[in-house]
């Protein structure tokens, strides 16, 4: 055995091994539907929705996937909303882009590393629920507030903009709180509702006035995402 193929064989084991270790220690047990994961499923559909940028929900073959799976996906999701990604996993994916591109590959491998990883842009999981993902509202809004949330509760709050209408109230709610962390974060979220924000545009209109810059810059780029037709975006000066 050649040098160069030993040390890819035991990179090959040190990599098994701590898929191992993240398999038992992560997150793991997800939903799957047709022998593919939850994660390789939203994988897909980010993939659908950006070869489609008009639509954000395209029904392709993972858009009717994630919905067979419906509300099993709502564990892991709320899991991802609340924690960060492991550093052991990082270490682990840095390991893996060392061997070979057919053995980085490996079906094996890929879902070995699955319990640690999580999809690009897993928040789509939400989109796709809607109103079914309801029953998340509650703890959604528990961990936007939480002081040590992500990027001060952004991905709880865009999640609960996600869902729809049922979670207008507490990001409305955390918009008006001077005192909330998660303030500018929901009010990015309104924004992000586009037109189901509309019932809050009393509220936000308000806040133009607010004494912190950054609460009016939010505040103005949410408006012109709400109702665009009334709102426009001031020119650079």
């Amino acid at each position: 055995m050649t040098s160069k193929r030993r040390n890819y064989v035991l990179l090959l084991a040190g990599v098994l091994a701590m898929c191992a270790l993240v398999g038992a220690l992560g997150h793991s047990h997800e939903p799957s539907y047709q022998d593919h994961t939850l994660t390789e499923w939203l994988d897909e559909y980010y993939s659908d929705s950006r070869e489609d940028l008009a639509n954000d929900a395209p029904h392709t073959k993972a858009y009717v996937a994630l919905r067979a799976i419906g509300t099993n996906a709502l564990p892991t999701l709320l899991h991802w909303v609340a924690h960060a990604p492991a550093r052991r996993h990082q270490r682990l994916t840095l390991l893996v882009s060392h061997l070979p591109r057919a053995v980085a590959d490996n079906r094996l491998v890929q879902r070995l590393l699955e319990p640690g990883r999580r999809p690009y842009f897993w928040h789509q999981g939400f989109l796709v629920l809607g109103p079914e993902a309801n029953g998340a509202v509650p703890e959604l809004t528990q961990l936007m507030y939480a002081p040590n949330a992500q990027y001060n509760g952004f991905w709880a709050a865009l999640a609960l903009a996600y869902i729809g209408p049922a979670g207008l109230a507490p990001l409305q709610s955390a918009a008006l709180d001077p005192h909330a962390r998660c303030r500018l974060a929901a009010i990015q979220a309104l924004g992000a509702m586009g037109a189901n924000a509309k019932p809050a545009l009393p509220a936000l209109t308000q806040l133009l006035n607010d004494p912190a810059p950054d609460v009016r810059m939010a505040v103005t780029n949410a408006l012109v995402e709400i109702a665009p037709d009334v709102f426009t975006q001031p020119s650079a000066r």
